[in-house]
């Protein structure tokens, strides 16, 4: 599935004028950060990713730096 398809309200549509994806705005409410993260996790090139430190969204994306520029380090990843 594409991201665009998984939060189409936050990600650019691809077209013949857009070949990349990229939020167009950032997700404010719980389901909208949920269905961010989704997106993230289902894009194929991992082309988004998540620069901030919420520890919530850091765990959500597998605290990996595949998708964190800013991982939890281990001794803290459940704490």
């Amino acid at each position: 599935m594409q991201p665009e398809s998984i939060a189409p309200d936050l990600l650019a549509p691809l077209d013949d004028q857009n070949a990349d994806t990229y939020f167009v705005r950032q997700p404010e409410t719980p389901q909208e950060v949920e269905r961010a993260c989704r997106a993230a996790l289902s894009c194929c090139v991992s082309s988004i990713r998540y620069g901030g430190t919420d520890p919530f969204i850091n765990r959500r994306l597998g605290n990996s730096a595949e998708y964190c520029d800013h991982p939890i380090p281990w001794w803290q990843v459940w704490a």
